[in-house]
């Protein structure tokens, strides 16, 4: 009779010993196929980078694992402002094979022009490394690189800037996962205009995600989010212009100023069709303050805010990838790639657009649409609907005080309703006609003007 304990017990072991020769199998094969696809991988990244340079020297070589030294180079045009024929430079890379997983890691190393090049504008030096890891099951890659503080002296200051990192994560070409991240910069100008640094610029906190796609051998997007903590430019506006501090200008003061705080925006993609065309939606806020001048004969000028600025929109059908041709085609060229862009008929949908300004601020809601005429290349059908609210103090800041008595006709007729403290209009369009709060709109020559 046979002995059922010892039979399960010996298929136990075949069962353990053929687990023991299959991994032993993958992680011998492992090696073997990194050696002989490695030149084709650098090959395949050659031919989307023209003119990129990669080769491959292995310095040590185990049974689970390899090191060697990426050699980059890439040629730059005649006359560039680094004055170098190319930039150069090599990158370390480990890679240990296990049965389920591939771990790898990579940081720069010296050699190459980059490194001359550095050293003539680094204060304190530039260091990357990455690590990176491949696993079978289930199929995902995870990608890491970060950068390290530096310090950058420039033709006319200097700017420190913070650590950086990519992180990237892909189970398939449908579902990639990128995101960067900036601590920021601190830039200073050394030169003075009137006894200002020539330009103070302050970036922080950068975050950017984007969901990527690759079907069909078409690259595409999902989704897209932008944050920042906190950007100020302060700069002279003689600078701006190129003129030098010891030029004779009237007014050797003058200052602009630029400030974004706290601000997120997302991009979706949603539901293409197989011709590309999808729905495009946004939102976003943030707090915006501007003054064009900052300073004026050695005053400083009141500086413009706006606080909680909100907007959320959708807009469809559009085509991303031929509305972004329509930027670099020649101009008598442009409408007819945009009408590409767009599908026969365009909507428009603003959920909100609205920002506190002083003691109030404005808020547009509303839709607008037109159907298209590719063949004819006519855009026809145009209507909007959009109800406006524009507070007191933000109108008065948009409408200059020698054109006041527009708000006071506009008043009387009817086209716009006081509600303290906001104006109030409903602004409409249908077949070329344009009504306010019902009364037909007709600009007059002192409203052009």
């Amino acid at each position: 009779m046979i002995n059922k304990k010892k039979l399960l017990i010996a298929s136990l072991g075949t069962v353990g010993g053929l687990a023991v020769v299959v991994i032993a199998g993958f992680m011998i094969v492992g090696p073997m196929v990194y050696d002989a696809k490695l030149p084709n991988v650098l090959n395949l990244i050659e031919k989307k980078v023209p003119g990129l340079n990669l080769s491959y020297e292995e310095t040590s070589s185990g049974l689970f694992s390899r090191e060697g030294i990426v050699h980059w180079s890439f040629p730059l045009s005649e006359g560039n402002v680094f004055n170098l024929d190319e930039l150069s430079g090599n990158t370390l890379l480990k890679v240990v094979f296990s049965p389920f997983w591939v771990n790898g890691e990579f940081h720069g190393e010296k050699g190459g022009t980059i490194d001359a090049l550095l050293e003539q504008n680094l204060i304190s030096g530039f260091a990357y490394q990455g690590a990176f890891k491949v696993t079978v099951l289930p199929p995902e890659v995870n990608l890491a690189v970060k950068t390290d503080n530096l310090a950058l002296g420039l033709e006319d200051g200097k700017c420190s800037v913070g650590q950086s990192a990519l992180y990237a994560s892909a189970s398939s070409f449908n579902s990639v996962d990128l995101e960067f991240n900036a601590a920021g910069f601190n830039c200073k100008s050394d030169l003075e205009y009137a006894g200002q640094s020539a330009y103070t610029v302050k970036l922080e906190g950068l975050n950017v995600k984007a969901n990527p796609t690759y079907i069909n051998k078409t690259a595409g997007l999902r989704s897209l989010t932008f944050g920042l903590a906190d950007f100020n430019a302060d700069f002279s506006t003689i600078y701006a212009i190129g003129f030098s501090p010891e030029d004779d200008v009237h007014d050797p003061s003058l200052r602009e100023y630029v400030s974004m705080q706290r601000v997120g925006a997302v991009l979706e993609i949603e539901d293409p069709d197989k011709d590309g065309f999808s729905e495009v939606t946004s939102d976003g806020s943030g707090n915006f303050a501007f003054a064009f001048p900052f300073v004026e004969y050695g005053e400083r000028r009141e500086v413009t805010r706006f606080n909680d600025f909100k907007y959320n929109f959708s807009l469809g059908k559009v085509n991303l990838k031929e509305l972004i041709k329509a930027m670099n085609v020649p101009e008598n060229e442009a409408m007819i790639q945009a009408l590409k862009a767009v599908g026969n008929n365009v909507q428009f949908k603003l959920n909100n657009l609205s920002s506190s300004y002083k003691k109030d601020g404005f808020v547009i809601k509303g839709t607008a649409g037109a159907l298209i005429d590719k063949e004819k290349l006519k855009v026809k059908d145009i209507h909007a609907d959009f109800d406006v609210k524009s507070g007191k103090e933000f109108t008065d800041y948009l409408v200059r005080k020698e054109h006041s008595d527009l708000i006071s006709s506009s008043l009387a007729e009817g086209k716009i309703t006081f509600e303290d403290p906001y104006y109030v209009t409903k602004f409409k369009m249908q077949n070329g006609d344009v009504t306010l709060n019902g009364v037909p709109f007709k600009a007059d020559a002192d409203d052009e003007e």
